[in-house]
């Protein structure tokens, strides 16, 4: 009775779970061999399966299941590891490019801020410059100044568009410098 019993149960089950479950199995072939004894008056306390072997053939499969399941699962580790060196990768890139925009972008920003200060200090500059020739043409002598400097002005340009051509074109009254002096300063010089 004990050994049908026990084929019947472990029939139900997977080999590996046998080994697992032996304190059930014990349990239920006791259960059943206390209710067929009982109409003798007999009381069955207790039933140990002390080894379970099993046919060769059946260990040699189960041998290569477990090979099966641990190959299945380094697969899956090995899977699982590439995948995440992927995304850390992917995200590492992501990152890079980030950081390089933002790197782009603030660059563009100095360079940018460092134009408009260049440009609005030359624009200072040459508003002092000019507030201080306004303030020079009034005072004592500031013409003849100006008239001076118009005059060196026009010689160092001249000098560089002789140095660059070999003709040159000039206009007709140029050897009056004292008309070019007065067509550049206008009617204010023709008062003096």
């Amino acid at each position: 009775l004990a050994q049908t019993t026990m084929r019947a149960i472990i029939g139900t089950m997977d080999l590996d779970v046998t080994f697992e479950t032996r304190d059930a199995i014990n349990n239920k072939i006791l259960e059943v061999l206390d209710q067929a004894a009982e109409p003798w008056g007999i009381k069955v306390n207790r039933y140990e399966i002390v080894n379970i072997t099993p046919p060769k053939s059946i260990l040699e499969a189960m041998e290569k299941e477990k090979k099966a399941q641990i190959s299945k699962k380094a697969q899956i580790s090995l899977s699982e590891g590439d995948r995440d060196a992927k995304i850390n990768r992917s995200l590492g890139f992501k990152e890079e490019a980030i950081n390089k925009s933002e790197g782009e972008k603030q660059k563009r920003i100095n360079e940018a801020e460092g134009v408009a200060k260049e440009v609005e200090s030359i624009a200072t500059a040459t508003a002092k410059g000019i507030e201080l020739i306004a303030q020079s043409i009034h005072s004592q002598g500031g013409k003849d100044a100006i008239k001076l400097r118009i005059g060196q002005k026009f010689i160092k340009e001249f000098e560089k568009i002789s140095g660059k051509k070999t003709e040159i074109v000039l206009p007709l009254n140029l050897a009056n410098f004292r008309s070019i002096l007065k067509s550049v300063l206008g009617n204010e010089d023709q008062k003096n």
